[in-house]
């Protein structure tokens, strides 16, 4: 399988996004990116071929409604960071966002108005950067299993469901979760 990283994405605090220092979050992500370096080349010299991550939030319980209230801030934060990714453009094979509400939807498009926009005045070098990248996003309705089935490798989607029980010390899911699990089945046995 390709390297995978899986995140719940209700635990993300917008108020933290948008009050992270420019240069913490810089250092964080060059750290992250560094780090992807060398496991994807690792991984590439192990299969003779070069491999690519695959980035899976799981968008259940997300509040969408801070990113609504003000979406500048959050472009703000991107413009910061775009430099920094764009110096590794072979990395990400797809971005997979699965157990979309309608409101995450809704906010990838109007986050696509925005992005469309602005890739064009960072990326003046190159005009189809913008249709490159968004290709590579996958935005997979809440209950599609189908669809996250078509995309996603079984042993992802439970990391994806571990990763959410681990959050819970209580057993009790937030407000807009959805909860779910999933168990290995031996053939025959459904």
């Amino acid at each position: 399988g390709m390297p995978t990283s899986v995140i719940a994405l209700s635990t993300f605090s917008v108020d933290g996004w948008n009050t992270w220092p420019d240069e913490n979050m810089i250092e964080y992500f060059v750290s992250v990116l560094e780090q992807y370096s060398v496991i994807l080349h690792n991984v590439s010299l192990k299969h003779n071929f070069m491999c690519k991550m695959c980035e899976v939030r799981d968008c259940s319980g997300m509040n969408t409604l801070p990113f609504l209230r003000n979406p500048f801030a959050q472009m703000k934060k991107f413009k910061t960071i775009i430099p920094i990714v764009k110096n590794y453009p072979e990395f990400l094979h797809r971005i997979v966002l699965f157990n979309s509400s309608h409101s995450m939807c809704r906010l990838v498009e109007m986050f696509e108005v925005l992005l469309r926009r602005w890739f064009a005045s960072w990326f003046s070098d190159n005009a189809g950067q913008f249709e490159n990248d968004y290709a590579k996003i996958r935005l997979i309705r809440a209950g599609d299993w189908e669809a996250v089935a078509a995309c996603l490798h079984a042993s992802c989607i439970r990391a994806s469901a571990e990763s959410v029980v681990s959050n819970s010390t209580t057993g009790v899911v937030q407000a807009g979760a959805m909860a779910y699990s999933c168990a290995w089945l031996t053939r025959g046995s459904a």
